[in-house]
């Protein structure tokens, strides 16, 4: 069975997936070029979740800042 189970399977799957998942791909490498990121204050457990009809983690730190790049 294939990993990309919310694209759909068959006929019925979607026609944008490679464009989908390539998109995906290039824009987390251009956050990660692009930005500095850092743990926050608290730690953050894998137990650290809100149950619910859906799971989701609680609130945590994190720092974010845009690095400057130098062009030569």
């Amino acid at each position: 069975m294939p990993n990309s189970a919310a694209f759909g399977y068959g006929r019925r799957a979607c026609s944008g997936k490679f464009i989908g998942i390539d998109s995906l791909f290039v824009n987390i490498a251009r956050m990660l070029w692009g930005y500095e990121f850092a743990h926050g204050e608290r730690k953050v457990t894998l137990w650290n979740i809100d149950h619910a009809l859906t799971s989701s983690p609680r609130a945590f730190d994190a720092k974010v800042e845009y690095s400057k790049r130098q062009t030569s």
